[in-house]
């Protein structure tokens, strides 16, 4: 490639899940340019030696994207929320990229509540016991971390911002989807 100009358009001339590979990247990077510059570095990376990406090549990097930022995510929220593993973990429990509480079935509510009352816990914590207890606190953690965000269209989500750093009781019924590089569903 020396000195020749490649777009995006160019290297990720493909489909990944139905999706354009360029917005498949950018869709699980969370919007920050470093993820987007690490993940398009693991799929050069996983190239091995091959002259051009493919679907395969970006599957494979995304498992190791997901899991850098999964442990990201653990050591930069550990001090706040002593389970977060456990607390993302327990999102595979929920079987489509968009809910509302009030319409989740309660064997779904029951799964995920019931995960996190089974994980070990050291000493008493009252913070963890409310979030096993109640799902609407754990959607808050949810959210606080950036890994599910408010659906307002078909096309704009709202995740965790400086401007918006939690939700309110008036958010709470509203529509969530869950990050697309944390739904693991598919």
């Amino acid at each position: 490639m020396g000195g020749q100009n490649h777009c995006t358009t160019t290297v990720f001339n493909f489909k990944v899940n139905d999706l354009d590979a360029d917005l498949y990247i950018l869709e699980r990077t969370m919007l920050r340019p470093r993820d987007a510059i690490s993940f398009v570095n693991l799929c050069l990376g996983a190239c091995d030696g091959k002259v051009e990406l493919n679907e395969d090549i970006i599957l494979e990097a995304e498992e190791k994207f997901y899991s850098g930022r999964k442990k990201a995510l653990v050591k930069e929220w550990a001090s706040i929320y002593h389970h977060i593993e456990s607390y993302l973990d327990s999102l595979s429990f929920i079987p489509t990229n968009e809910f509302k509480v009030l319409d989740m079935p309660q064997s779904i509510i029951d799964q995920v509540l019931n995960y996190l009352l089974d994980i070990p816990v050291v000493k008493d914590d009252e913070e963890h016991d409310r979030r096993a207890m109640d799902l609407n606190e754990l959607i808050k953690v949810w959210f606080a971390v950036g890994v599910i965000g408010i659906k307002k269209s078909s096309t704009l989500f709202i995740y965790s911002s400086f401007e918006k750093p939690e939700l309110d009781i008036t958010d709470l019924n509203k529509k969530f989807v869950i990050h697309p590089l944390f739904f693991r569903n598919t």
